[in-house]
């Protein structure tokens, strides 16, 4: 993937846009966070929509997780740490947006079929 730094926003939060995706491969595993930074929070990734899909979300550079079928809406929460990309992305007819939040912050947001959400925190 390709990215762009954006000056920090929302208090210490800055946005990352996707200006090329990757193909995420299914076969990928569990593995440790790779990020350089200390943790300094929790997120919490969210699908909206109804019905199932599969979600594929990563953990703060970490290899993806996929979940096949999950009901919706779906959410899942992580540690953050700090100058390390994670993301939530869901495909099938049933999923109409992605969320990520921080605290009482919303971080990433998407309404779309087929959403993809991505945050970094470079504070």
């Amino acid at each position: 993937m390709t990215f762009r730094r954006l000056s920090p926003v929302l208090g210490g939060f800055a946005a990352l846009t996707v200006i090329a995706s990757a193909a995420i491969n299914p076969a990928a595993t569990a593995s440790p966070p790779v990020g350089t930074g200390k943790v300094v929070g929790t997120a919490v990734l969210k699908v909206i929509g109804g019905g199932t899909a599969t979600v594929t979300w990563k953990e703060n550079d970490g290899a993806a997780h996929i979940e096949k079928d999950v009901a919706l809406p779906w959410e899942h929460t992580i540690d953050v740490v700090e100058e390390a990309n994670s993301e939530v992305r869901a495909s099938g007819a049933g999923a109409t947006g992605c969320t990520i939040t921080m605290g009482d912050m919303l971080v990433s947001f998407k309404s779309e079929p087929n959403p993809v959400c991505e945050f970094a925190y470079w504070g």
